[in-house]
């Protein structure tokens, strides 16, 4: 008997949990109407007053709504109390912003039980902000870091409260290796890489004319570019002073340090600190960028 039981309430936990699942995640979208009383019974092989009881449940908590004569329906929620709040943090300087607000929108759509608040912060202090939020138990549920805040987690010794969640389907092996590596402490990934952008060289087909230069050059390395900057580089006559330059990049960190790493240098974010550029390599670098005036 005691057996009976307990199996019954597996039963009946399973099914109130998959159904109310169904509805918070949007699975199951406002206006439908879930499936008859006889059939969820039969499914879930419980009886017909196990079904309603559960389902009184689920009216009680908002979530569907009975309607005479046609059966339970689900229902939109009336106000932010009966959705899940998410809370979501983002600095300010990000590019993605924009479409961010539209992924939330979207979502929302989809999931009409779950309230997303996004919560733009300064990027300067963005981590520490961040820090003393969770400390004080107000936390954000989900934030955005780049590799330069992960370090800065580091720095304040605080890395332990970070709790990477990894998709199944995202992994290194169908993904990009090194991007992962980044994120690592001691084996423990902090935070879930899902997008990075390569560094993409642009360059002026009219200074490239004037110059010179081949509308559709090759640059297959750095020496390619070295040489095609040096041409694209005019010298005042009989003077030092340059009058344009044929080669220039971000200060961003997030893009110069590629020519440098490319080069020769080495990133000390394997050691998990700042960055350092190994002698060789920044010799090698900044002589080239010196003595080929770009």
């Amino acid at each position: 008997m005691r057996r009976s039981r307990s199996r019954y309430s597996e039963r009946y936990s399973y099914f109130i949990h998959e159904l109310r699942d169904q509805i918070i995640t949007g699975e199951l979208q406002p206006g439908e109407y879930i499936l008859p009383e006889n059939t969820l019974a039969e499914q879930y092989e419980l009886s017909r007053v196990s079904i309603r009881k559960a389902l009184a449940e689920l009216v009680e908590d908002g979530l569907i709504e009975k309607i005479a004569g046609k059966g339970s329906r689900i229902k939109q929620p009336v106000d932010d109390h009966s959705a899940a709040v998410l809370k979501l943090a983002w600095f300010s300087t990000s590019h993605e912003l924009e479409i961010v607000r539209k992924i939330i929108d979207r979502f929302m759509e989809n999931n009409p039980f779950v309230k997303v608040e996004l919560q733009v912060l300064p990027t300067i202090g963005y981590t520490n902000a961040i820090a003393q939020s969770i400390e004080a138990g107000q936390g954000p549920d989900l934030f955005i870091i780049s590799d330069v805040h992960v370090r800065e987690w580091m720095d304040l010794g605080k890395e332990s409260a970070l709790n990477g969640y990894v998709p199944a389907k995202l992994n290194e092996e169908s993904s990009y290796p090194q991007v992962f590596e980044l994120f690592k402490r001691e084996d423990k990934l902090l935070g879930a890489p899902f997008l990075f952008s390569p560094v993409i060289i642009c360059y002026n087909e009219t200074i490239f004319r004037e110059n010179g230069v081949s509308d559709h050059p090759t640059i297959a390395n750095w020496e390619n570019l070295l040489e095609i900057a040096k041409q694209c580089t005019p010298m005042q006559s009989e003077s030092t002073i340059v009058e344009q330059y044929g080669f220039c990049f971000s200060s961003s960190y997030n893009r110069w340090p590629v020519f440098l790493l490319q080069n020769g240098g080495e990133d000390r974010i394997r050691r998990r600190r700042q960055m350092r550029i190994l002698p060789g390599g920044e010799r090698r670098s900044a002589q080239v960028l010196h003595v080929a005036y770009v």
